[in-house]
């Protein structure tokens, strides 16, 4: 019964397209959603390089495996986001709350969070890569630039 209600909602041309692989992943490159409400959204194996977060809503997000490499989370609630394999290098994590995220294989190589950074319990982010800055230093309020 919910496969004929999915297949009435969606249509067969939107079946047709996933079963063939047509519909991809998302990509932004140098995008602004600062300040964006976008929880419970679908970004799983996205590439959003260099992407300004700061301060968005992406709790509960599936994210799975996605490059969110040289993008600026600061401020951003990822509260329970899934962010299993995801790909975090370079990225401003100072102020972000991932408490209940999902962080099983993330790469945080030169990502830095502050002390005001929220993770899960017993998560430790140098241990994937990550650094610690402090807030009176240049780079706590780095955000990286896009182009216009």
């Amino acid at each position: 019964m919910a496969l004929r209600r999915f297949w009435w909602a969606a249509g067969p041309a939107l079946l047709a397209a996933v079963a063939w692989g047509a519909v991809q992943p998302p990509v932004y490159t140098n995008a602004d959603f600062s300040g964006a409400s976008l929880s419970q959204r679908h970004w799983a194996h996205g590439r959003l390089n260099n992407v300004d977060f700061q301060y968005a809503d992406l709790h509960g997000s599936d994210l799975r495996g996605a490059n969110l490499s040289h993008t600026c989370l600061r401020g951003t609630d990822l509260r329970g986001a899934d962010l299993r394999g995801a790909c975090l290098v370079s990225t401003n994590l100072c102020e972000a709350n991932l408490r209940e995220a999902r962080l099983d294989g993330v790469r945080l190589d030169g990502a830095m969070y502050s002390d005001e950074t929220r993770w899960p319990r017993g998560f430790r982010p140098e241990q994937h890569g990550g650094f610690r800055v402090r807030a009176d230093s240049p780079w706590y309020h780095f955000a990286f630039a896009r182009e216009r």
